[in-house]
């Protein structure tokens, strides 16, 4: 079958094309266990739910009649002829067989698929094969940093090193917080581009740190000293000669040349070979036209000194400067890049001691198998399963991930198996992750330099294999106009600038297929120098217009998203729209660390901790007060708690103070609650809005269920939230009014019908660059230098370093530009950079303004704005939309095959990670089969194992006997699963069942654990909650799940 290769640009049914490769291979097997031997890698959880959902809804609407005109079905059955009869048949067979054996469908992410292998290894790798995989990368770099400065306490070494890089970053201005600036820092040992660099320097020891170092400053001395001293001479000669520069020809520059000599570091670019400097030199042209016969008898004299000494200086200069001014860069950082080692060092003791590992390792283990005698080692260790191969989002496949995979894809297509890879190196902008988007570029035939010579003479092998190459040249998503606009704009960049943007856009042109509207392009530019500030005060006046416009033509904020480069600009526009009454949304704002009432109560929970901590005092009655800073302190009330003289009496002071703000607390009954108790005593007290803040509620949910589960303190609860205070945050905003903003990496593989662009000149990022050093040369192997160091050494790397930084500008504008359905709008402001990527785009309009009729308006000449097509209403809009797919799934049908976990389950015990799993499985599922599905997707995902799997099949098969059991899952009862009841004194009570019977409610809670008297209290708390509520007879039972009982409460 051999390699498919689709290079797929944005909106051009990559999903739908993946899937139905996926089915075709299905289909086109005689055995509808096909799927045990596909493998479909994808790079992110959401796209594998994705892929799955399809696949699983496609197969499941396959077995209708009603979908005779699903292009999907027309597809296969082309490709796999048939008749409808045995279409269906095979498409129940296959669905029997999947769900059966879901655990066998192999549609994971790389990282998942890649620990799956590392487990499968054990000893070979030198791993605990039951090591535990740490996902958060901050916790880690927290926990690195920490022990880093504890060591310098007693390390005389490490504290002059840290010493040293405290004062180059408060010469650059930065922080005095060493141990804020260090996390950041730390922030280097899990980006993708210096993992490499990193592990060669932790190589290295002591003694090879120590040479390096005097390496480096050897070179600078030697030619600082040369070079200064000739310089100091020169002048010498010059001054004791009473010649002023001024006299000499080309306004001194030789002059200014040897005074450049002496302040060499300030100075690193030296050219002796200038033409002004050549005529002096050669042409014998010494004085200025100003010059007396005085100064030219006295330049006369000095001549054949100075020209000595201007060789002695070209010489040292054409000899060592190039070399000099690398190692001036290195000198710069070598320090920085010893703290990183060290860096490195206790991330590898900490990741000992918890023995914990980091996908960033998992790829490392891999890599280090590899070699030509062991390319089928992997292979085996998949048990020989593995057939056909689809990997998806190629473009940000590491070289690392490729390297890995290699073997499985070549012995997949040698033994007549089928890989289908997707991609589009358009799209590729998460280079930071270390995604190599030249790596798609050059397929089949791959000729990275940096790929090792194994790894390459595989590659090579490749092209033997390539079945087909095809464009996915249709456009799905976008109106034809935003298309057009896009083809235009693009395809001018591709053929305009880089070789490498010509391979990368050579097939951005597409083809608009969508019944849409013919769509509108409407850019605004502030075409007036100014500001920041008053880029900022325009851009905000022309957004809320705009926005007032989109309205007055009926699209709702749902329909709207506003696209910006950093997340700083995204709070920004939240807080602009804000205050215009408009809501809106965005990633960010649904952490739950944005809700000011979470943060409050994480705060008060802090002071039952530490009650005497003066600065948190203060926080909380700013917040409290709702001010961010007191103009008088000293009048203010918590001026008295400073003066309080101990930590008994500043407490007391404190709880005055409260009261005398109507917030009366009673700190013995309070201290006397359970955690969760004190946690609703506060909100109680402090008068928090919980039905109005879905934050604060989700808040609450996670810290309830972390209570009732694992039985936490205030301070684990506490320390649970520092770790995942980035992490947890809403899944979506039910709001049609809520507009969208977000970044433009966060909008990737999104889309809506209006897009707004805010602010193209993105500021220049990471001006240090990585470059690999000749160890012929230089003891360290590798380096972290300016991107404007001018050494031939590394000048090539630089290059190309530049030209991947301007690739990756251009494919986040490429990603930007094809967001919209229907609407593409910007409100920017004239390129401030030459040759950047917005100065191209902003080049390319001016050049296809005319031949594509853009409608353009322009300002003291200046071009101020252009648009392309007409704006349309939204019922105008909406009359030419698509139907929706046909077997695509509504959300609950899918959570029911797939068994969506509501609970973040990775860090809880095993105990009470099956329980989680058990409760959410009886509480999804329709029947005993779904349960079994819904199981062996958890034992695939790795949350059970292989005997918690088989003792719950056999439990429910158990429960399945029981009448009543059976009763609970009956279709024709109305279901409420989890539903939350909220009892006088505001505690929320979540039975796991409510069943509504013909007006008879029944409530039902499910255990997992022994029987016990308070179980059947918590169920007569729902039931009489719920009699209250509805005024009906309530029901209540409890199923004990491994102990095999269905108790009726009476």
């Amino acid at each position: 079958m051999g390699i498919k290769l689709f290079r797929s640009s944005a909106g051009s049914g990559k999903t739908f094309t993946l899937v139905l490769e996926y089915l075709t291979l299905l289909y086109r097997s005689s055995s509808s266990h096909a799927f045990r031997h596909i493998l479909a890698l994808t790079f992110t959880r959401k796209a594998t739910a994705e892929m799955k959902q399809r696949i699983v809804g496609a197969l499941q609407s396959f077995q209708s009649n009603d979908v005779v005109a699903d292009p999907m079905k027309k597809e296969l059955i082309e490709r796999v002829p048939m008749s409808e009869e045995e279409f269906h048949a095979k498409s129940k067979a296959i669905y029997r067989a999947l769900i059966h054996h879901y655990d066998r469908f192999h549609v994971t992410t790389i990282d998942s698929f890649l620990v799956g292998l590392v487990r499968s290894f054990g000893p070979e790798l030198n791993a605990h094969a039951e090591a535990s995989i740490e996902l958060n990368t901050e916790k880690v770099r927290y926990e690195s940093s920490e022990k880093l400065l504890k060591k310098s306490a007693s390390n005389e070494e490490l504290t002059a090193i840290i010493l040293t890089h405290m004062e180059e970053l408060l010469n650059q201005g930065r922080s005095w917080r060493f141990d804020r600036e260090l996390l950041k820092f730390s922030v280097l040992l899990h980006d993708g581009k210096s993992i490499l660099p990193v592990q060669e320097l932790s190589r290295l020891s002591d003694n090879e740190w120590a040479k390096a170092e005097k390496q480096v400053n050897a070179i600078t001395n030697s030619l600082e000293t040369k070079l200064r001293e000739i310089g100091e001479k020169a002048i010498q000669i010059f001054d004791g000669n009473g010649i002023e520069k001024n006299v000499l020809r080309n306004r001194g520059v030789l002059y200014n040349f040897f005074i450049k000599l002496t302040e060499i570091r300030k100075h690193k670019k030296l050219d002796p070979g200038s033409p002004q400097i050549m005529e002096i030199i050669e042409d014998d042209k010494w004085c200025a036209v100003k010059a007396t016969t005085e100064d030219k008898r006295r330049i006369d004299r000095v001549k054949p000194e100075v020209i000595k000494l201007y060789r002695m200086a070209e010489s040292v200069i054409n000899s060592a400067l190039d070399e000099y001014l690398l190692a001036v860069e290195i000198r710069k950082r070598i320090h920085q890049m010893l703290l990183l080692r060290e860096l490195a060092t206790q991330e590898e003791l900490w990741k000992e001691e918890k023995g914990v590992v980091l996908l960033k390792d998992i790829e490392q283990m891999i890599f280090r198998l590899l070699s030509e005698d062991e390319m089928t080692f992997i292979y085996e260790r998949t048990g020989n399963e593995i057939r056909h191969i689809l990997i998806d989002e190629f473009q940000d496949t590491s070289e690392r991930q490729w390297t890995n995979l290699l073997p499985l894809i070549l012995e997949s297509v040698s033994k007549g198996g089928e890989v289908t890879i997707v991609g589009d190196a358009k799209q590729a902008i998460y280079r930071w992750r270390g995604g190599d988007s030249s790596l798609i570029n050059a397929l089949p035939l791959l000729t990275n330099s940096t790929i090792k010579t194994f790894t390459q003479l595989q590659s090579n092998s490749l092209e033997h294999y390539l079945s087909s190459e095809k464009v996915l040249g249709n456009n799905y998503r976008s109106s034809p106009n935003v298309v057009a606009f896009n083809n235009a704009i693009f395809e001018k960049i591709g053929i305009t600038y880089s070789q490498v943007t010509a391979s990368t856009y050579r097939d951005v042109h597409q083809e608009p297929v969508q019944n849409l509207s013919s769509g509108f392009v409407d850019f605004q530019f502030n075409t007036e120098p100014s500001t920041k500030e008053a880029f900022q005060s325009w851009a905000k006046s022309k957004l809320l217009e705009r926005l007032d416009e989109l309205r007055s033509r009926g699209f709702r904020g749902n329909d709207i998203a506003i696209l910006v480069r950093k997340g700083e600009e995204s709070e920004m526009i939240l807080n602009w729209l804000n205050e215009a009454g408009i809501q809106a949304v965005s990633p960010d704002s649904l952490l739950l660390q944005s809700s000011p009432q979470v943060r409050l109560l994480v705060d008060l929970l802090k002071w039952l901790t530490v009650p005497s901590s003066t600065a948190l005092n203060t926080k909380i009655y700013l917040q409290l007060t709702a001010k961010k800073s007191s103009s008088n302190i000293a009048a203010s009330p918590i001026h008295r708690i400073a003066q309080a003289d101990n930590a008994e009496l500043q407490h007391t002071v404190f709880l005055d103070i409260l009261k005398e703000m109507g917030y009366e607390i009673e700190m013995n009954s309070l201290r006397s609650l359970p955690p969760f108790g004190q946690i609703l005593e506060l909100i109680h007290v402090f008068r928090l809005d919980t039905s109005d803040d879905s934050l604060l509620a989700s808040w609450l949910n996670i810290v309830h269920n972390e209570c009732l589960r694992n039985d936490r303190n205030l301070s684990e609860i506490l320390e649970m939230w520092e770790w995942n205070k980035s992490a947890w945050r809403l899944e979506s905003l039910d709001s049609v009014e809520a507009v969208n903003v977000l970044t433009i990496h966060k909008a990737k593989g999104l889309a809506w019908p209006i897009v707004i662009l805010y602010h193209f000149n993105w500021p220049k990022t990471g001006n240090n660059v990585w470059v690999k050093l000749d160890t012929n040369r230089w003891i360290l192997p590798y380096a972290q230098i300016s991107e404007n160091c001018m050494s031939s050494q590394v000048l090539e790397q630089l290059e190309e370093e530049s030209g991947k930084k301007f690739l990756d500008e251009l494919n986040t504008f490429y990603v930007a530009f094809t967001r919209p359905k229907y609407e593409l709008h910007g409100i920017i402001n004239k390129p401030d950079r030459n040759n950047s990527p917005f100065q191209c785009i902003h080049q390319a309009i001016l050049d296809v303004k005319d031949e594509m009729d853009f409608v353009s308006d322009s300002l003291n000449g200046e071009l101020c704005r252009i648009s392309f097509g007409h704006p349309q209403s939204k019922m105008d809009v909406a009359a030419t939309a698509p139907a929706i797919n046909q077997f695509k799934l509504q959300r609950s049908e899918y959570q029911s095959i797939t068994g969506y976990l509501h609970s973040d389950i990775g860090s809880v015990s095993e105990e009470a990670k099956l329980g989680i799993i058990i409760h959410d499985a009886l509480s999804q599922c329709k029947n005993q089969e779904e349960f079994k599905i819904l199981l062996r997707k958890n034992r695939a995902d790795g949350n059970l194992s292989e005997h918690e799997l088989i003792e719950s099949e056999k439990a429910i098969d158990r429960l399945w006997l029981n009448t009543d059991f059976r009763r609970f899952f009956d279709l024709s009862i109305i279901r409420h699963t989890e539903r939350e009841l909220l009892d006088h004194q505001g505690n929320i009570l979540r039975p796991d069942l409510v069943l509504n019977s013909s007006g008879t409610y029944t409530v039902v809670d499910f255990k997992t654990g022994e029987p016990r008297e308070d179980d059947k209290n918590q169920v007569h708390q729902y039931m009489r909650l719920m009699g209250e509520i509805t005024g009906a007879p309530v029901n209540g039972y409890l199923v004990y799940f491994f102990a095999n009982r269905v108790d009726k409460v009476l």
